[in-house]
């Protein structure tokens, strides 16, 4: 492989790493006073598939996914805005999607 592409994939990985650990140590100690909301939806191939509602807090973008009381760290959130799914998974951090477990399991 050429020495420059080598090098910018190891810059690439390490930059993610450092990503995931400093949006952590944020979404860990942040209020979550605020975020945006989609609702649910339903599928259009299989009514088992629907998909729930979903939060994203606008200071530490951590998302959250909850069906009536799901919500754990997001539920006290004042929501300021709905929106469509996709534009919450733009506002996503990239690689962050499991990130609610993450905080849990440190909580």
């Amino acid at each position: 492989m050429n020495e420059q592409i080598e090098k910018l994939i190891k810059a690439s990985q390490a930059i993610k790493e450092l990503l995931d650990i400093v949006a952590l140590d944020v979404q860990k100690n942040c209020a979550h006073e605020e975020c945006y909301e989609c609702t649910h939806e339903a599928s259009q191939l299989n009514n088992n598939r629907h998909k729930p509602p979903c939060r994203i807090c606008l200071e530490c973008r951590l998302a959250e996914a909850g069906w009536g009381c799901g919500y754990g760290l997001l539920k006290k959130s004042k929501v300021i805005k709905t929106i469509n799914r996709s534009e919450l998974y733009q506002m996503m951090i990239p690689g962050q999607v499991k990130q609610t477990i993450k905080l849990k399991r440190i909580n």
